[in-house]
Parts: structure tokens; sequence; C-alpha cells
């Protein structure tokens, strides 16, 4: 029989029905969904021509004694080192763990830092996956509340007293769902709190990088770089490669001490060897190396950032637009979403069902609780939206909403 947190942890999906509805073939689908990054700003050639000219390479492999050097991965270690670097990061090739992606990000902390019954603290609302691969573990996930500062500290720390936990995962720097940032005074005083508690902190970054132009310059430090002179334990940075590069380049990162370090690259080739996943990683860093030998990731931030910020004004004018009663969102200063607000009582899975009955689909606000879940919120992705469908979208969206309201009123 599955546990209690299995079932719940399968049960916490985001809206799926772009995915079946897409599989149905109706090309007019639009989704709202995901956090697909625009092929507009991807630099397509560079791409096409290393996955053209991999095959070539499969015979070659480049090894050293560091951790997760294989497959190309030192040459890539020392370029996100050297980008890290920029971004005032302190990482080097020792302390720094290439990924396949998120998902073995996930379990290579969870199985290596974590026990079943152990307890987790996270942001209420956070980002599902996550959440799902916390409760499959087993884990006691316990929410802590919070603003657009970041984290409440006073309920961190009762809830920290409370319940013993031993790791804390949080987003500073454009979460998901509602691309909050944190200010760095909320960042300092988690930091001083985790140190006396003794709680690890897992500093999520996958959306760090895709602040918008004017908010970039004065953007907070991160928590791994505020716990500088500490050897950097306590701290875990991770990012992804795929906000910047694409579904192609679902490659991420763990930077952590050295001794983390390790014990994380330990686990990863246990890993490996048990789900057969060497051929896999061989291709993604591979490849993936062939691509960074050609592109500026910094040159490549900027466009990202400029594109997203160009999309990010379309949707709130065309959201504004419908002049939607009670519908409303607090203007992120960076990344993919606009986590919009729906009037009070207006049910956002019902209002999915009216949606895709118009072909146009969104997550819904649910799906990113641990723990009382706000059911009038919606997430919508607009950064891999070209204009056509984005206005198309848009509207279908807020025909969806004026028709569930006019069926909701007295």
């Amino acid at each position: 029989m599955k546990s209690r947190n299995v079932r719940r942890a399968e049960g916490l999906g985001t809206a799926s029905l772009a995915d079946l509805l897409k599989q149905a073939g109706q090309e007019e689908f639009i989704s709202f969904a995901g956090d697909m990054p625009a092929d507009d700003c991807l630099p397509r050639e560079r791409i096409m021509a290393a996955q053209i000219a991999e095959p070539a390479r499969e015979a070659e492999d480049v090894g050293s004694s560091v951790p997760g050097s294989s497959h190309g991965q030192l040459s890539i270690l020392e370029r996100l080192c050297a980008f890290m670097a920029v971004r005032g990061i302190a990482a080097d090739p020792s302390n720094t763990l290439l990924t396949t992606g998120m998902q073995q990000t996930v379990q290579l902390i969870a199985r290596s830092l974590l026990e079943p019954g152990d307890t987790v603290l996270v942001e209420n609302p956070t980002q599902p996956a996550v959440l799902r691969a916390f409760l499959a573990r087993g884990l006691q996930v316990v929410p802590v509340p919070g603003d657009r500062e970041g984290l409440l500290i006073p309920e961190a720390e009762r809830l920290m007293q409370q319940h013993r936990p031993k790791l804390i995962y949080v987003m500073p720097s454009l979460g998901d769902p509602d691309s909050r940032l944190w200010s760095e005074d909320r960042r300092v005083a988690l930091l001083s709190l985790s140190r006396r508690m003794g709680v690890t902190i897992w500093e999520d970054n996958r959306y760090g990088e895709l602040l918008f132009p004017h908010d970039s310059d004065s953007a907070p430090a991160s928590l791994y770089e505020l716990n500088a002179g500490r050897e950097r334990d306590g701290v875990l940075y991770t990012g992804s490669f795929s906000a910047l590069l694409g579904p192609s380049f679902p490659a991420g990162w763990i930077i952590s001490s050295r001794g983390t370090a390790a014990q994380l690259a330990a686990a990863q080739q246990s890993l490996e060897h048990k789900d057969s996943g060497e051929s896999t990683a061989y291709r993604t860093f591979r490849t993936l190396e062939r691509v960074l030998d050609e592109c500026d990731l910094v040159e490549q931030v900027r466009i990202v950032r400029m594109s997203y910020f160009e999309k990010m004004q379309r949707t709130k004018a065309l959201l504004r637009g419908h002049n939607l009663n009670g519908v409303s969102w607090k203007e992120p200063k960076g990344g993919m979403f606009l986590w919009v607000e729906l009037p009070e009582g207006l049910d956002a899975e019902a209002l999915l069902r009216s949606a895709a009955a118009k072909q146009v689909t969104f997550e819904t606000g649910a799906s990113f609780y641990a723990k009382d879940p706000q059911n009038n919120h919606v997430r919508l992705t607009y950064s891999n939206m070209p204009e056509e469908q984005l206005k198309s979208g848009i509207d279908r969206f807020a025909e969806a909403v004026r028709e569930f309201l006019a069926r909701s009123s007295p």
C-alpha cells in the first residue's frame, strides 16, 4: 500500500490539461502552463550546430579528479564558475556538481542529506515539483508564510523550534510562482536564524538570472554569497541552464562546501549506476559543452531579460485592456510568470475547466501550496508566447473569467 505522503505527492501535480489536450491533437490550444523559455531569444544556430556535431565527438571523454568531471563536465564547470564569479558567487570545480537537471538535483539533495521522516520547511507557496519530491521521499513538509519581502522570520523561528527541521528550501530570487524578490534584510535574518538553529538552507536560484534590466543592478546578494567566510557550510546554491538555453539543456548545478559536494557526487554516481543514466549524462553534458564553447552566457542573460520584460509588460497591458473586475497581480521584478489573484470565491480549478473549453490553460494556485492553498490564484507563463498567441491566449482567458463570474453572480 502506498504511504500517505506518496499518495499526496501524486495528487499535487500542477494542471496537466495542457499536456492532455496537446496529445489529443488540438493544435489551436494555447498553454500558459509550464516554464519554457522563449524560442526567439535562444541561440538556436549554436544549439543546432552543437547537436549536429555531437555524434562525431561521442568517442571522446574528459576526466579529472574533481566531483562530477566526466562527460566533458570539467570544461562546463570552469565556464560555470567563471560565470558565477561575475555574479559574486565563489565557486570552483571542487565544490560544484553538475546534474542532469532539476529532477536529479532534488533527488541528490533529498537522498544525501535527508531521511524519510525528516522535516523540511518550505515557502508557502513554493515550487510544486520540489514539493512533490519531498513528499515522495517521505519527508514531513512544513510551510512558512511570507510576504513580498521574503519569509516571515518570526514564523520561521517558531516553526524551527517546534519541528526541528534539517533543511529549509527557499527561492529568494524570483521564486515560483509569484516571482518575489527577497530583501537583503530578510536574507541576512534567515542566515542568522539557520546558523543558530543548525538548519541547512537550500537556495534554489533557477530563475534568479531573469531579473528585468532596470532591477538587475540593485539585486540583493544571494544567501550563498552572504554566507562567505564560513567555508560555505550551511547553504546549498542550485541553478539550471534551461531558463537561459531552453529545454534541450536541462543540466543544473549544486554549489556547496567541498565536503558536501563530495557527498553529493558519491550519491550521483550511485544514482546514475542504478538508473543506467550514464548515456543520458554523456549526451546532456557534451552537447552543452559544445554550445558553451560558442555562447556568451552574460550576453544570453541580457537578451533573455529584455525579452521577458517586454512580454511581461505586454501581458499586463492585455489583461488591463479587458478590465476584469477583481482580477489583480503584483508586478514582478523578473522571471517568466505573472501570479494572478482572482476575485474572492472564484475557484481556479473550476475556472480551468471552463478555460480548457476555450482551448487555453494555466497553472492553478492550489498546487503551489503545502498547506492552506489559495484557490483563487493562477500562474500565467508569458515567457514563451509569440505576440499573436499571447493576445489570443489572454483574450480566451479573459472570456473564461467573465463567463465564470457571470455564472457565479447572484
